[in-house]
Protein backbone atom coordinates (compact mmCIF):
# COMPACT_ATOMS: atom_id res chain seq x y z
CA UNK A 1 0.00 0.00 0.00
CA UNK A 2 2.85 2.37 0.77
CA UNK A 3 4.47 1.68 -2.58
CA UNK A 4 1.28 2.66 -4.42
CA UNK A 5 1.12 5.85 -2.38
CA UNK A 6 4.74 6.62 -3.20
CA UNK A 7 4.22 6.08 -6.91
CA UNK A 8 1.07 8.16 -6.82
CA UNK A 9 2.85 11.00 -5.05
CA UNK A 10 5.98 10.95 -7.21
CA UNK A 11 5.23 9.85 -10.78
CA UNK A 12 8.56 11.15 -12.11
CA UNK A 13 10.52 8.70 -9.97
CA UNK A 14 8.33 5.86 -11.25
CA UNK A 15 8.98 6.93 -14.83
CA UNK A 16 12.70 7.18 -14.16
CA UNK A 17 12.69 3.71 -12.61
CA UNK A 18 10.81 2.26 -15.59
CA UNK A 19 13.19 3.98 -18.01
CA UNK A 20 16.18 2.59 -16.10
CA UNK A 21 14.74 -0.93 -16.25
CA UNK A 22 14.07 -0.61 -19.96
CA UNK A 23 17.58 0.71 -20.59
CA UNK A 24 19.09 -2.12 -18.53
CA UNK A 25 17.13 -4.75 -20.44
CA UNK A 26 18.22 -3.18 -23.74
CA UNK A 27 21.84 -3.21 -22.62
CA UNK A 28 21.58 -6.86 -21.56
CA UNK A 29 20.09 -7.75 -24.95
CA UNK A 30 22.90 -5.92 -26.71
CA UNK A 31 25.50 -7.71 -24.59
CA UNK A 32 24.02 -11.12 -25.38
CA UNK A 33 23.94 -10.32 -29.11
CA UNK A 34 27.55 -9.17 -28.91
CA UNK A 35 28.63 -12.38 -27.17
CA UNK A 36 26.71 -14.50 -29.70
CA UNK A 37 28.29 -12.76 -32.71
CA UNK A 38 31.79 -12.87 -31.25
CA UNK A 39 31.38 -16.58 -30.49
CA UNK A 40 30.21 -17.22 -34.06
CA UNK A 41 33.22 -15.38 -35.48
CA UNK A 42 35.66 -17.22 -33.23
CA UNK A 43 34.20 -20.69 -33.84
CA UNK A 44 34.04 -20.25 -37.60
CA UNK A 45 37.57 -18.90 -37.74
CA UNK A 46 38.86 -21.84 -35.69
CA UNK A 47 37.09 -24.29 -38.01
CA UNK A 48 38.60 -22.61 -41.08
CA UNK A 49 42.05 -22.91 -39.53
CA UNK A 50 41.49 -26.56 -38.63
CA UNK A 51 40.40 -27.33 -42.22
CA UNK A 52 43.37 -25.46 -43.65
CA UNK A 53 45.81 -27.47 -41.56
CA UNK A 54 47.38 -30.30 -43.55
CA UNK A 55 48.18 -33.45 -41.61
CA UNK A 56 50.67 -35.70 -43.43
CA UNK A 57 49.67 -38.72 -41.34
CA UNK A 58 46.02 -38.31 -42.28
CA UNK A 59 44.54 -41.39 -43.89
CA UNK A 60 42.72 -40.73 -47.09
CA UNK A 61 39.03 -40.80 -46.41
CA UNK A 62 36.42 -42.64 -48.36
CA UNK A 63 36.26 -39.69 -50.71
CA UNK A 64 38.99 -39.08 -53.20
CA UNK A 65 41.49 -36.30 -52.67
CA UNK A 66 39.73 -34.07 -55.22
CA UNK A 67 36.34 -34.58 -53.58
CA UNK A 68 37.82 -34.00 -50.12
CA UNK A 69 39.44 -30.78 -51.32
CA UNK A 70 36.15 -29.58 -52.79
CA UNK A 71 34.31 -30.42 -49.59
CA UNK A 72 36.89 -28.54 -47.50
CA UNK A 73 36.73 -25.56 -49.86
CA UNK A 74 32.94 -25.50 -49.66
CA UNK A 75 33.01 -25.73 -45.86
CA UNK A 76 35.55 -22.89 -45.67
CA UNK A 77 33.35 -20.77 -47.93
CA UNK A 78 30.33 -21.41 -45.72
CA UNK A 79 32.36 -20.61 -42.60
CA UNK A 80 33.68 -17.41 -44.20
CA UNK A 81 30.11 -16.41 -45.08
CA UNK A 82 29.13 -17.04 -41.44
CA UNK A 83 31.96 -14.76 -40.31
CA UNK A 84 30.84 -12.04 -42.72
CA UNK A 85 27.26 -12.38 -41.47
CA UNK A 86 28.40 -12.09 -37.83
CA UNK A 87 30.49 -9.01 -38.70
CA UNK A 88 27.48 -7.40 -40.39
CA UNK A 89 25.45 -8.12 -37.25
CA UNK A 90 28.17 -6.44 -35.18
CA UNK A 91 28.01 -3.40 -37.45
CA UNK A 92 24.24 -3.21 -36.96
CA UNK A 93 24.75 -3.62 -33.23
CA UNK A 94 27.19 -0.70 -33.13
CA UNK A 95 24.72 1.39 -35.09
CA UNK A 96 21.94 0.56 -32.62
CA UNK A 97 24.19 1.46 -29.69
CA UNK A 98 25.06 4.80 -31.26
CA UNK A 99 21.40 5.51 -31.96
CA UNK A 100 20.44 4.56 -28.42
CA UNK A 101 23.10 6.85 -26.98
CA UNK A 102 22.27 9.76 -29.24
CA UNK A 103 18.50 9.58 -28.93
CA UNK A 104 18.09 8.16 -25.47
CA UNK A 105 20.72 9.74 -23.27
CA UNK A 106 20.49 13.47 -22.70
CA UNK A 107 22.45 13.54 -19.45
CA UNK A 108 25.62 14.53 -21.30
CA UNK A 109 23.75 17.42 -22.91
CA UNK A 110 22.50 18.61 -19.53
CA UNK A 111 26.02 18.40 -18.09
CA UNK A 112 27.51 20.34 -20.97
CA UNK A 113 24.77 22.96 -20.76
CA UNK A 114 25.29 23.35 -17.02
CA UNK A 115 29.06 23.66 -17.44
CA UNK A 116 28.68 26.23 -20.21
CA UNK A 117 26.15 28.22 -18.17
CA UNK A 118 28.55 28.27 -15.22
CA UNK A 119 31.41 29.42 -17.45
CA UNK A 120 29.22 32.18 -18.87
CA UNK A 121 28.18 33.27 -15.36
CA UNK A 122 31.84 33.51 -14.33
CA UNK A 123 32.69 35.45 -17.48
CA UNK A 124 29.78 37.82 -16.90
CA UNK A 125 30.85 38.43 -13.30
CA UNK A 126 34.40 39.12 -14.49
CA UNK A 127 33.19 41.55 -17.15
CA UNK A 128 30.90 43.24 -14.62
CA UNK A 129 33.87 43.80 -12.29
CA UNK A 130 35.90 45.26 -15.16
CA UNK A 131 33.07 47.55 -16.24
CA UNK A 132 32.57 48.75 -12.65
CA UNK A 133 36.28 49.58 -12.38
CA UNK A 134 36.14 51.46 -15.67
CA UNK A 135 33.03 53.31 -14.54
CA UNK A 136 34.72 54.32 -11.28
CA UNK A 137 37.78 55.57 -13.17
CA UNK A 138 35.62 57.52 -15.61
CA UNK A 139 33.63 59.06 -12.76
CA UNK A 140 36.84 60.08 -11.01
CA UNK A 141 38.28 61.56 -14.21
CA UNK A 142 35.03 63.36 -15.01
CA UNK A 143 34.91 64.77 -11.49
CA UNK A 144 38.49 65.98 -11.84
CA UNK A 145 37.70 67.62 -15.18
CA UNK A 146 34.61 69.31 -13.73
CA UNK A 147 36.68 70.62 -10.82
CA UNK A 148 39.23 72.10 -13.17
CA UNK A 149 36.57 73.63 -15.40
CA UNK A 150 34.48 75.10 -12.62
CA UNK A 151 37.27 76.02 -10.24
CA UNK A 152 40.00 77.80 -12.11
CA UNK A 153 39.04 78.16 -15.65
CA UNK A 154 42.72 78.87 -16.30
CA UNK A 155 43.20 75.61 -18.10
CA UNK A 156 40.69 76.50 -20.75
CA UNK A 157 41.67 80.16 -20.84
CA UNK A 158 45.22 79.31 -21.81
CA UNK A 159 44.17 76.88 -24.46
CA UNK A 160 41.09 78.66 -25.65
CA UNK A 161 41.04 79.85 -29.20
CA UNK A 162 40.56 83.59 -29.48
CA UNK A 163 37.34 84.66 -31.09
CA UNK A 164 37.60 85.14 -34.80
CA UNK A 165 38.34 88.67 -35.88
CA UNK A 166 36.43 90.18 -38.67
CA UNK A 167 38.39 91.97 -41.28
CA UNK A 168 37.09 95.37 -42.02
CA UNK A 169 36.86 96.34 -45.56
CA UNK A 170 38.76 99.57 -46.08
Amino acid sequence: MQSTQRSATNPSSTLQLAAARKRDSQVQGLKSRLRMNMTAITENYEMILSRAKVDPNDNPSELGSFAQTEQDTFEMSVRAANIVHACENLTRLVSEIKQMLILGDFRWLAQITTANAEDLRKRRAHLDRISLRLRDKLVADLYAIEEECAGGGSLFAATAVPPPTTLSSD
